[in-house]
């Protein structure tokens, strides 16, 4: 059925509204999770979804912070947005200050290639690979491509994506995530996962069926209109060189930027088995 409706959710006692538009449904009595190739299933946090774990050595995380830093340093140059030297991620939203502006930067960073990574990337896959205990890689085995993203949410905005599940973008299915903060991620604007619910009945979530339109912005992936059981949204807060790796079969999203005058930066990347 046609949809307009205002999902409401509560974030460490903030009330958030988005208002959803798209055809909902209910889905299969089926658990993804269980179906696909469940790579977080031999780790002690497989029953919650998701965990914080120390990351990289002190000077491997500079290197690695300092490189993405000037990636979005060089990307803002190239929409004619010079900063200065000392610039600070926390204040992107201080020289980015129309939505254009923003949409045009989102353009330049939406999708980085591994050959651009700052470190080498197996680096990653091997740390990921050991909290796992399986062998992963990050090359997508539907696209063969390796690629890295850089999240940005500006403070009071609408940029977060909505309440979701990844895999029901089918090229997302049997991986897991990793989300690493890099400026402005703290208890006001982490990333948001519901436990457990990578567990979840399909026919426990009514969401949209081709992506959807939240606050009037139209993104691919479709979003969680209602859920039978309880929406217990928790914020994991990992602190800087710290990740937080999750299934992408949790429902997640949703991370409003609470925070008043910080911009978040997050690393993503996902993995699959070699």
């Amino acid at each position: 059925m046609n949809l307009k409706h205002i999902m409401q959710y509560t974030i460490n006692k903030h009330i958030i509204k988005v208002q959803i538009e798209g055809k909902k449904s209910f889905g299969k009595p089926i658990v993804l999770s269980e179906l696909d190739d469940n790579l977080i299933k031999n780790t002690s946090w497989n029953e919650k979804g998701f965990s914080i774990l120390p990351f990289l050595n002190k000077e491997k995380f500079e290197e690695l912070f300092l490189g993405l830093r000037k990636l979005v340093i060089n990307n803002l140059a190239n929409i004619g947005i010079p900063v200065e030297p000392n610039f600070k991620l926390e204040d992107y939203h201080k020289v980015i200050r129309t939505d254009l502006l923003h949409t045009n930067f989102l353009n330049e960073i939406k999708l980085f290639s591994a050959n651009a990574f700052p470190l080498s990337i197996r680096l990653i896959e091997e740390k990921i690979s050991e909290y796992c205990k399986i062998p992963l890689t990050c090359k997508n085995p539907l696209t063969g491509h390796k690629v890295f993203h850089i999240r940005v949410v500006r403070p009071q905005s609408n940029d977060n994506n909505p309440l979701h599940r990844d895999v029901w973008i089918d090229r997302l299915r049997n991986a897991v995530n990793i989300y690493l903060p890099l400026a402005g991620s703290n208890e006001l604007s982490s990333l948001c996962v519901v436990p457990n619910s990578h567990l979840w009945l399909e026919s426990e979530i009514e969401r949209t069926m081709e992506g959807a339109l939240v606050n009037g912005r139209p993104f691919t992936v479709p979003a969680v209109t209602d859920t039978v059981k309880p929406l217990d949204i928790k914020r994991p807060s990992p602190k800087l060189n710290e990740v937080l790796i999750f299934s992408p079969y949790l429902i997640h999203g949703g991370a409003v930027n609470l925070n008043p005058d910080k911009t978040r930066f997050s690393l993503e990347m996902r993995f699959w088995r070699v």
